[in-house]
């Protein structure tokens, strides 16, 4: 039981990430129809919406410096170069199986004057430094989750976790990575 991409479907996306990874400015239009197409390919591709928003977050400060003009060029500058590599070494493979979600492990994370974790009974927990006080409470949430994957399931692979998180921006960004304004944000959750 698997999601696979047709092999022409394959083939296009592959001439379409060599075509953008070698110019240097496009129309956001033109940016915005790629980053279509590449969101459409996300159920077969294991980590694809990870991978996806850093395009996303691209074409949305596009439009807010241009005021929303699709027709407006954008420079595709070494950064956007490094999200085309992984997906052009992604996209040929892009098979992702369906399968029932059986979670190896619940951890149960909060943030508040701290961070505090609990899995199978056992809890860790810690404060946080200054630096980490100034931080808005979405993103201590998250690190607060980070260090309870830390703690508790740095050596689980190929498995799922369930995380119990009481803040819905952590929930929405670790789901989907859904975000694309605060890039802050987008990089813990693509750590967790």
């Amino acid at each position: 039981m698997t999601i696979e991409l047709p092999m022409e479907k394959k083939e296009k996306i592959s001439e379409q990430l060599h075509k953008f990874s070698t110019i240097t400015r496009c129309s956001i239009r033109d940016f915005a129809k790629l980053v279509g197409t590449l969101g459409s390919c996300c159920a077969a591709l294991k980590f694809g919406w990870v991978h996806m928003k850093d395009f996303e977050r691209e074409k949305f400060s596009a439009l807010q410096r241009n005021k929303d003009n699709y027709e407006v060029c954008m420079e595709l500058n070494d950064e956007i170069k490094e999200y085309f590599d992984w997906w052009k070494s992604h996209i040929a493979t892009a098979k992702c199986s369906i399968k029932s979600f059986e979670p190896a492990l619940e951890i149960f994370s909060d943030a508040l004057s701290g961070w505090d974790v609990l899995c199978q009974g056992q809890r860790a927990h810690g404060y946080w430094n200054k630096e980490e006080k100034k931080c808005h409470i979405n993103y201590l949430e998250l690190l607060s989750t980070f260090f309870g994957l830390k703690c508790f399931a740095e050596k689980v692979r190929s498995s799922d976790i369930l995380l119990r998180i009481d803040n819905t921006t952590a929930i929405a960004y670790i789901n989907k990575i859904d975000g694309i304004r605060f890039k802050k944000l987008s990089k813990l959750a693509k750590q967790i």
